[in-house]
């Protein structure tokens, strides 16, 4: 069972506070916005039902505020999950009864699934993702066969928002999105939790142990404030990729009946490119919270390696995006190159970034790849022909979360966690890594794997 701890109650205050404001702002918004719908843009919306939503937002907004400050530690925490119930269970009726289907709304769900996961065990995270996911569908479906009415905010001829295809289509990327969003919440939050016990169970020590754990306890004590701020980054990070599927999803919506198959095929690849983000972000989000556990050993998972065929796996794994990037890749095996004893998985994954880059960053472009020897190390040197990078971007570009500017411009999309997690795993392992480039000319990155 989770254990509520002294820092949990400090975070969960300063979050109510917060949440209250944000839900005062919300139901006067959307209370503003169904008049607004109703009235001038003359949209078909269930004008009573729809109006009570944000009155009963504000009403039970209220009433929570209130109590807050009154209760007990334990009946705080059971308030908190009576808010989210509410809220979510609003802003389904809401989606219900201003369109269904037609209207994006729904997709606001993944804020209190956010909530639940930052603020609530992962099981009430979970319950809360299971029974959003539930309520949504169930109305959906009741809506599709007619046990419930279905309210247009179109169009009261429009059908194609009861098409079967279409309901599975929007049901199938709602949940995914709700799915997606918890476990990677709770994944992040789980490790964080961790630290947050072991930096209470420290304080604790140190009340007998001031001066031999004094150190110790600052160490951990910063961890807990790089928690908050790693948590801001998170949240930003994974709001992009969500904001652009919502807004492609909201043309679809809009503009279903009008777009050729073609077109609607199109967006949905938009859509999966957005998730495919995601799950990128994740990936690496996760990657990163395991390099930075001060009690990760790589030294623990060392086998024999041989890097020729490491290099030829990755090159083989990468064959898709090298074809669609029309790129000609060139790999110089080194002859007589003996296998190293070290940490597989970090190796593998240091590689696979910088081969990964190098090709996503080269159109119709050559890749070299070289092996070589220096001292104690050997030296893996993956020159490409790609868009290069400025001066002023090659000193930032091991910082987390840190893209070039040209990146940006030409509209290729990245998480900006992979070369900043390649360096800290190879500083990790005693090794290095470089990088020469020219703006509009290249790139040649040198990875220093150790010897030993």
């Amino acid at each position: 069972m989770h254990q509520i701890s002294r820092l949990e109650i400090e975070e969960l205050n300063k979050r109510l506070t917060w949440l209250f404001s944000i839900r005062w702002f919300a139901s006067i918004i959307v209370f503003i916005l169904i008049l607004i719908s109703h009235s001038i843009l003359q949209l078909n919306i269930k004008i009573f039902p729809a109006i009570l939503i944000p009155i009963f937002i504000f009403f039970y907004n209220f009433i929570f505020s209130f109590l807050i400050d009154n209760i007990r530690t334990r009946t705080m925490f059971k308030l908190v999950n009576l808010q989210l119930f509410l809220d979510i269970t609003s802003i389904v009726l809401l989606t219900y009864f201003t369109g269904g289907t037609e209207n994006p709304v729904s997709f606001l769900c993944i804020f209190p699934l956010i909530f639940a996961g930052i603020l609530l065990p992962p099981r009430n995270c979970f319950f809360f993702t299971f029974y959003t996911i539930t309520l949504y569908n169930l109305l959906i479906f009741l809506s599709y066969y007619n046990l419930v009415p279905f309210y247009h905010i179109f169009s009261k001829q429009s059908d194609i928002f009861l098409d079967r295809p279409y309901i599975l289509m929007n049901t199938f990327f709602f949940s995914l999105t709700m799915i997606i969003t918890s476990i990677s919440i709770v994944s992040i939050m789980n490790r964080l939790r961790e630290k947050e016990s072991h930096i209470i169970r420290l304080q604790n020590l140190t009340k007998k142990q001031k001066g031999r754990l004094e150190i110790k306890a600052k160490n951990l004590s910063r961890l807990y404030t790089l928690k908050n701020s790693f948590m801001l980054q998170v949240e930003h990070q994974l709001k992009s990729p969500l904001a652009g599927s919502l807004s492609i999803i909201d043309i679809l919506l809009n503009r279903f009946k009008k777009l050729s198959e073609r077109d609607k095929k199109d967006f949905l690849v938009a859509i999966m490119k957005k998730l495919k983000l995601m799950q990128e972000m994740i990936i690496d989000l996760l990657n990163l919270a395991r390099i930075k556990d001060p009690d990760y050993q790589p030294d623990s998972e060392k086998l024999w390696v041989n890097i020729n065929a490491m290099i030829k796996n990755v090159i083989q794994n990468q064959a898709g995006l090298i074809q669609k990037k029309k790129n000609q890749i060139i790999f110089n095996e080194m002859e007589g190159l003996e296998d190293i004893f070290i940490s597989e998985k970090q190796i593998l994954l240091c590689l696979s970034n910088i081969i990964h880059n190098a090709i996503k960053y080269t159109e119709k472009g050559k890749i070299i790849i070289n092996l070589r020897k220096k001292k104690s190390f050997i030296v893996i040197d993956v020159i490409d022909t790609g868009i290069g990078i400025s001066l002023r971007d090659r000193k930032n570009i091991f910082r987390e979360f840190y893209r070039a500017h040209n990146v940006k411009d030409v509209g290729i999309e990245g998480t900006g966690l992979g070369l900043y997690i390649t360096y800290e795993v190879i500083r990790k392992l005693g090794g290095d890594i470089k990088v020469k480039s020219r703006l509009g000319k290249g790139s040649a990155f040198s990875l220093f794997i150790p010897v030993h």
